[in-house]
C-alpha cells in the first residue's frame, strides 16, 4: 500500500501539521508512531538491564557483592523500568515540551562530556 500524504511527509522530514497540510488525524498517528518508537525503545532498555542483571547475579556466585545488592538492583530496575511504561502507555509524556524526556538530561550531559 502506498503511503499517505502525512506518511510521505514523514519520511522526507516535513513532520508540522502546516507543512503536511490539513489533515486533522496527522497529528495524532505522528504521537502514536512516536509512542510505540519510545515503547521499543524501553522495550530494548529492560533487555540491557536483564543483562546487566546477569552480571549481577554473577558477581553474587563469585562471592563479590551480597545478595542483598543483587535484589536492590533488580528491584530498582524492576521500578524504573515499570514507570516509564506507565508514562509511555498512559501517554502523560505528552503533556511535556519533550515527550521523549530527556531534555533535562541533555544539559547535563554535555557538562559531563566538557
Amino acid at each position: 500500500m502506498p503511503p499517505n500524504e502525512f506518511e510521505h511527509a514523514l519520511m522526507s522530514g516535513r513532520t508540522t501539521e502546516m507543512e503536511v497540510g490539513t489533515n486533522a488525524g496527522a497529528p495524532q498517528r505522528r504521537d502514536e508512531t512516536q509512542q510505540k518508537l519510545r515503547m521499543k525503545r524501553l522495550g530494548m532498555a529492560s533487555v540491557s538491564y536483564m543483562v546487566t542483571l546477569s552480571l549481577v547475579a554473577s558477581f553474587y556466585y563469585q562471592s563479590l557483592i551480597p545478595l542483598s545488592l543483587v535484589f536492590v538492583f533488580l528491584s530498582l530496575s524492576i521500578l524504573l523500568n515499570a514507570s516509564f511504561f506507565l508514562v509511555f502507555h498512559l501517554n502523560l509524556n505528552l503533556r511535556y515540551k519533550d515527550p521523549s524526556g530527556l531534555a533535562p538530561i541533555k544539559p547535563d550531559t554535555a557538562t559531563l562530556l566538557s
